[in-house]
């Protein structure tokens, strides 16, 4: 007779070869007494998630699609072959506590009732997703999501009825859908219903399930005792054209099958208005902040400087009558808030994810060159020196109040990526704290043993010095630990980070952060805009202005001027070896640095405008060393 192991693991991948490494090393950490056989089927990844599985575990059993076949049938696939009591579908992005099987097997022999359970989930840094529970999408439902009037009413029986808000997610219970992030089925309900309906890509195939199996007599159950980490890597697409067609067009198909043809025309209009108002929403997601944050700033520090030069008219400059001719008012204020907002931007001060340095160096960038065109200007243009300097003031309080605001609004996101940010790491090894120290700038450390005997203290140490991440390792520690941690930690706002176990590599979500890689910012879109910028005002201002006090005259030909200021040359660049990353071949001052693989990443990954100047000051430091010598 043949023996059938405990539970049957299945994992369809697509292009998450991190994930699923930490999903991997959880679920076997996780076995314990159980017999427990793991199955991955990749869907035609273009990463090195079959290699990466093949040989770091051996023991999985891999399926590779030459193609992407879809959820559904990637998952039947292994289903057909699994032999285990449980069938446990399981997302790569999740990662499990030592505990689930545990938890999984008492609850299934205790609820002999239940077909299929699901499981309280959070994201990354803690936080309950509601997708944990639902209830049936019938078209009322659905209409109340879409149209995001749940929101509205998140407790509401009628209104958030798809999220089952009024049950609480602290308590197990009865629910009407599960979902396939993580779904354990048991092997003889799968086999009588049929396992997933392939009649779905993605999206619907677990409400399909779900209801088949309530249709069959069985029931549904939500574990709220234990709880696993599901990464939000999908969040961004969800707020996409491709998702809200496909996801309602799921839902179609779900409502025609079982509701009827009638029903499934609703769903038709749903698609066509979801993507409507999906469209509309990214489309003002997007004017705001490639549009409406600039021009904000730009409003309000002409704002400032007109307030400031109000003031200063009537009870400075003109207090006995008079006031500032209409061209510095509505001509030269507006030119200096534009080369301030100007200067931000070309310093990286509104990219997506951004950082307070890149906009206070254009804010200071800015002002040099104000202080620079004042200078250079003719005796009557010279109105106010203190206007310009408060106004400019007045600019950097705006700038410290509002990018505090948005980031607190999450209009704006954190740099990420950064290579001097703050980490606080929980581990009961210190050779994980000195590898981590050696990429962040300040690592503040944490045992197990410390923590659980001061949280309430430690909680309040971070709220208060608010590191940029808080990394667990996943080595020293136990992942039922580090959720639990997560998720007391989940109202403090830092960015939460797991430990791939024997690498140093970290994921959360949407973010993998490896150690080891010497380029973490890989955004090289604003490299070549902040170079032009940097170059532009080089030699527009700073050499004319400074010319005359050098002790070695230097030159620059007149042709090499005309083609700095249009783009064509650069004031310092690299050789021919490097036009694959950004073409900096055509120069004036030659770096003399034969290690191009450095200049990539250390020069290229993190530039900035002041990382020229420090060349150029060391360039000068060598050349006057020279001639001393």
């Amino acid at each position: 007779m043949e023996v059938r192991p405990d539970f049957s693991v299945v994992i369809v991948s697509y292009n998450v070869s991190a994930y699923l490494k930490l999903c991997l090393h959880a679920v076997f950490k996780a076995i314990g007494k159980h017999t427990v056989e793991v199955w991955v089927v990749d869907n035609a990844s273009t990463d090195d998630s079959v290699q990466m599985v093949a040989e770091c575990f051996p023991e999985v059993r891999l399926l590779a699609n030459t193609e992407n076949v879809g959820f559904s049938k990637a998952n039947n696939q292994a289903l057909r072959l699994a032999k285990g009591q449980y069938l446990l579908l399981l997302n790569p992005d999740t990662v499990v506590p030592e505990t689930i099987f545990d938890t999984c097997k008492r609850i299934m022999e205790a609820h002999p009732e239940v077909g299929a359970a699901g499981i309280r989930m959070l994201d990354g840094d803690g936080r309950y997703l509601p997708e944990s529970k639902r209830g049936m999408p019938t078209p009322w439902v659905s209409l109340i999501k879409i149209s995001g009037i749940y929101k509205l009413f998140p407790r509401s029986k009628v209104f958030n009825k798809y999220y089952l808000g009024h049950t609480s997610p602290l308590e197990n219970q009865y629910v009407e859908i599960l979902a396939g992030a993580f779904m354990l089925v048991r092997r003889e309900v799968a086999q009588r219903i049929g396992y997933l309906p392939e009649e779905y890509f993605m999206y619907g195939e677990d409400i399909d399930f779900s209801y088949q199996l309530l249709q069959s007599g069985f029931k549904n159950y939500y574990i709220a005792e234990d709880k696993i980490i599901h990464f939000k890597g999908e969040s961004t697409k969800k707020g996409s054209l491709n998702y809200v067609y496909i996801f309602y067009k799921a839902m179609a198909i779900f409502s025609a099958k079982y509701f009827g043809k009638g029903n499934a025309f609703f769903y038709h209009v749903l698609i066509s208005f979801g993507i409507i108002l999906t469209a509309f929403g990214a489309a003002l997601k997007r004017l705001i902040q490639a549009i409406g944050i600039p021009f904000v700033e730009l409003f309000a520090f002409y704002a400032g400087f007109w307030y400031i030069h109000d003031y200063w008219e009537k009870n400075h400059r003109f207090i006995s009558g008079g006031e500032y001719p209409p061209e510095y008012v509505y001509g030269i204020l507006p030119l200096y808030s534009l080369v301030l907002m100007l200067s931000i931007h070309l310093s990286g001060g509104y990219k997506k994810t951004q950082k307070l340095s890149d906009a206070l160096r254009g804010l200071g960038i800015g002002f040099l060159i104000i202080i620079l065109f004042y200078g250079l200007s003719p005796e009557n243009w010279r109105f106010s020196r203190a206007i310009m300097v408060l106004g400019t003031l007045s600019a950097l309080f705006w700038v410290l109040i509002f990018r505090n605001i948005l980031k607190f609004l999450k209009i704006i996101q954190p740099d990420l990526t950064k290579r001097d940010q703050v980490a606080w790491i929980i581990t009961n090894s210190e050779h994980e704290l000195d590898i981590c120290s050696k990429h962040f700038r300040n690592t503040a450390y944490f045992n197990e043993k410390v923590l659980e005997t001061s949280f309430d203290s430690y909680k309040i140490l971070l709220s208060a010095f608010r590191p940029d991440y808080v990394l667990f390792d996943s080595e020293s520690i136990s992942f039922s630990k580090a959720i639990s941690l997560a998720e007391r930690l989940q109202d403090t706002s830092v960015k939460m980070l797991y430990k791939i176990p024997k690498e140093a590599t970290f994921v959360g979500d949407e973010v993998v952060i490896n150690l080891s890689d010497n380029i973490i910012n890989n955004d090289l879109n604003d490299i070549p805009l902040q170079k032009r910028f940097f170059d532009f005002v080089f030699v527009v201002f700073i050499v004319p202005a400074f010319f005359p006090f050098l002790k070695k005259k230097i030159t620059i030909k007149s042709k090499d001027i005309k083609d700095i200021l249009m783009g064509k040359l650069h004031l310092i660049g690299h050789g021919e070896a490097q036009k694959s990353i950004v073409n900096l071949s055509d120069h004036i001052v030659n770096l003399g640095i034969s290690n191009y693989s450095f200049i990539s990443t250390d020069y290229f990954a993190r530039y900035s405008p002041l990382k020229d100047l420090k060349i150029l000051k060391t360039l000068n430091q060598i050349y006057q060393k020279n001639i001393l010598d």
